[in-house]
C-alpha cells in the first residue's frame, strides 16, 4: 500500500469538498468546479512526476498541483484570492504556478497551452536530461484544433511530453459522442503517437500503468498519450442548477458506483472488505488529510485579500 499515493488522494478529495462548502457558503464568490469523482488518474500520474518534471495542470481540479508538492496552505489562499498564494491571490482557480516545483499555470482559455507544453518540452531535449512535460486537459480542450497541431509537433520533434487527457465524457453540457466520430486515441494515433486508455477511476491501475509509460518516456525521450476514462458526476460548475437532463441517469448511477474511493477500498465499496491493517491505515490517512486541508484553510482566511495595487501591478500600464 502506497501510504503518499492514498493521502494524495485524500487531500484531493477534502480539498475539493472544502471549496464547494465556501462557495455554497459565499466566502468563495468565484466561478469554481467539481473535479470529484476523476482524482484518481491525476494523483497517481503527478505523484511520480519528479520536483524537476514540468506539470501544466487543467483548469478543474486540484489533485495534480497537490501530488506535485504545492504546499496547501499556499494553494488554498489563491483559490481565496489571498495574496499568500503561489500567484498572489490573481490566479485564483485553476491558474497556479509555482515555478520551482516545476508547476506552470494552466488556462480557462481552453487549447491555448498546447503550444506552452511544445515549447517547454523543446527546452527540455535541448539541456538533455530525462525529465518530462506533463500536460492535463480534457475532452473538451481536445477538440480545439492547437491539440494536434501540437501533438504533430511532438511527434516529429521527438519531444517528451505525455499528453493526459481526463476524458469526463461532458464539455459543459455537451457529450464527446457530439464533437467527434472516432476515439481519441485512434486520432492522436494517426499521427504515430503512441496511445494508452487507463480506467480513469482506479488509483494503481494508472499508478501500474503510468509507471511503465513514464519510466520509458525518460529513456526514449519520445511522447505518450493517456486517455483517462473518467466521468464527470458532478455539474460543470457550482452556478449550473442541480438535476440536469443531458445526462443518462443510469450511466451517471453507474459511475457514482465506481467512485475512485470505492474503486480503492474493493469490490464492496467499503473499508471494512480490506484487511483490518490496510483498514487501520486507511482511517488514519484519511483523517490525517482532512485535518491538513482544513488547517489550510484556516492558514489561508488569516491572510488579507489582495489589494487593487497587488492586482494591477501583473499588468503593464
Amino acid at each position: 500500500m502506497n501510504s503518499l499515493l492514498l493521502k494524495n488522494i485524500f487531500l484531493a478529495r477534502f480539498f475539493d469538498l472544502k471549496v464547494e462548502e465556501l462557495f455554497r457558503k459565499g466566502v468563495i464568490q468565484k466561478w469554481s468546479l467539481s473535479h470529484i469523482g476523476q482524482e484518481a488518474g491525476p494523483t497517481a500520474l503527478c505523484t511520480l512526476l519528479e520536483k524537476e518534471d514540468v506539470l501544466i495542470p487543467p483548469y478543474r481540479g486540484y489533485a495534480h498541483v497537490i501530488s506535485k508538492g504545492l504546499p496547501l496552505a499556499s494553494l488554498a489562499s489563491e483559490v481565496l484570492g489571498r495574496s499568500f498564494g503561489p500567484a498572489r491571490g490573481i490566479g485564483t482557480r485553476g491558474n497556479f504556478i509555482s515555478p520551482d516545483l516545476g508547476i506552470y499555470a494552466g488556462s480557462v482559455m481552453l487549447g491555448s497551452n498546447f503550444g506552452v507544453a511544445v515549447g517547454m518540452a523543446l527546452a527540455l531535449k535541448k539541456q538533455g536530461g530525462r525529465n518530462i512535460v506533463t500536460i492535463f486537459f480534457g475532452d473538451g480542450a481536445a477538440t480545439r484544433p492547437t491539440f494536434l497541431s501540437a501533438v504533430n509537433l511532438s511527434v516529429i520533434w521527438d519531444l517528451p511530453i505525455l499528453w493526459v487527457c481526463e476524458n469526463n465524457q461532458y464539455s459543459a453540457s455537451t457529450h464527446d459522442s457530439e464533437t467527434a466520430r472516432t476515439p481519441l486515441s485512434h486520432r492522436v494515433s494517426a499521427f504515430g503517437l503512441r496511445s494508452h486508455v487507463i480506467d480513469g477511476n482506479d488509483l494503481y491501475a494508472v499508478y501500474r500503468r503510468g509507471k511503465r509509460i513514464i519510466d520509458r518516456m525518460r529513456l526514449q525521450r519520445k511522447p505518450e498519450f493517456i486517455e483517462l476514462a473518467t466521468f464527470r458526476i458532478a455539474e460543470h460548475d457550482f452556478t449550473f442548477i442541480p438535476g440536469n437532463d443531458y445526462q443518462d441517469q443510469r450511466e451517471r448511477e453507474r459511475w457514482l458506483g465506481r467512485d475512485p474511493l470505492r474503486v480503492l477500498l474493493g469490490r464492496k465499496g467499503n473499508i471494512f472488505s480490506m484487511p483490518k491493517m490496510h483498514q487501520a491505515a486507511i482511517v488514519v490517512i484519511s483523517e490525517t488529510a482532512e485535518k491538513e486541508v482544513g488547517a489550510a484553510f484556516d492558514t489561508a482566511l488569516m491572510h488579507l485579500p489582495m489589494t487593487k495595487e497587488e492586482l494591477l501591478s501583473s499588468y503593464e500600464e
